[in-house]
C-alpha cells in the first residue's frame, strides 16, 4: 500500500509516497471498527454462540459492534462488550 501525494500538474501524474507497507497492514493500521451484520429472522438460539467464537477466535483491541437486520429493514446496533474486541481479519 502507498500513502502519498499525486501530483497533477504536468502532463503525467506523479506519486510522491510518504509511507509504503505490504497491503495485508491495511486492516491493523485503519480499522476502527469491526461490524457484523446478522439477519434477525434467520437466526437460530445458538447464533450467537457462533459469534461468540468467531470473536474469541480473533482477539484484538478494535471495537465490535453487532448490527441486527429487522425483517422490516431498520437495523440495530448493538457494541459488544469490551472481553470481545476483536483483531481486525479477512
Amino acid at each position: 500500500m502507498v500513502i502519498g501525494e499525486v501530483n497533477n500538474t504536468e502532463d503525467v501524474p506523479k506519486i510522491f509516497p510518504q509511507e509504503i507497507f505490504p497491503i495485508d497492514e491495511a486492516p491493523k493500521r485503519f480499522t476502527k471498527q469491526v461490524h457484523l451484520r446478522l439477519k434477525v429472522e434467520s437466526m437460530q438460539p445458538a447464533s450467537m454462540d457462533g459469534v461468540r467464537e468467531l470473536a474469541e477466535a480473533h482477539p484484538g483491541s478494535i471495537p465490535l459492534l453487532l448490527c441486527l437486520r429487522q425483517p422490516s429493514g431498520e437495523s440495530v446496533f448493538v457494541e459488544a462488550n469490551d472481553n470481545f474486541n476483536v483483531a481486525p481479519s479477512r
